[in-house]
């Protein structure tokens, strides 16, 4: 014997379904409550039930006196493994890439000297750069690395390779 799931979680089955299908992309308008309600058969409370779950959930969103859309996926990342950013975002189907704002050496301060748990006056590379899934910015990355310990990183791609592959 099959049990069934209750409708609203059938309903909002469906609309996920939709979404990783690619019938909707982010962005995308869904259907009205009253639209679904009329296809799935089934009251227009039980669609508003699994719009709410699936908004609460992040996949949808919803603009007031407009409708509910799409929403953009969000990346989340365990800080608990050590996971490049560009790995990241591959495991999730996404194409990484990076735009270098800023390469520079200096020499760190007291205030940052403590922060990073370097020797004040010990000298540093800074780079910061914007980094991308799929032409979409996610992270604005800062880092910061001892130039005694990393000599010649300039040479590598600092744009689009990983930091840890480097």
């Amino acid at each position: 014997m099959q049990i069934r799931a209750p409708k609203y979680i059938q309903i909002q089955e469906s609309i996920t379904n939709w979404i990783e299908a690619g019938d909707l992309k982010p962005g995308d308008l869904i259907p009205s409550e009253r639209e679904l309600s009329d296809r799935f058969k089934i009251s227009r409370m039980t669609v508003c039930q699994a719009i709410s779950n699936l908004v609460n959930y992040g996949v949808l969103h919803r603009i007031h006196g407009v409708g509910t859309f799409v929403s953009k996926p969000k990346i989340e990342h365990d800080i608990g493994q050590l996971v490049s950013f560009t790995e990241s975002a591959m495991r999730r189907g996404l194409k990484p890439s990076g735009k270098l704002l800023e390469f520079d050496q200096f020499v760190v301060d007291e205030k940052l000297a403590g922060a990073l748990q370097v020797n004040m006056g010990e000298k540093l590379y800074r780079l910061v750069r914007v980094r991308y899934g799929n032409n979409e910015p996610i992270v604005l990355e800062r880092c910061y690395f001892p130039c005694s310990r990393f000599p010649g990183i300039g040479r590598f791609d600092l744009e689009n390779q990983s930091m840890y592959r480097i």
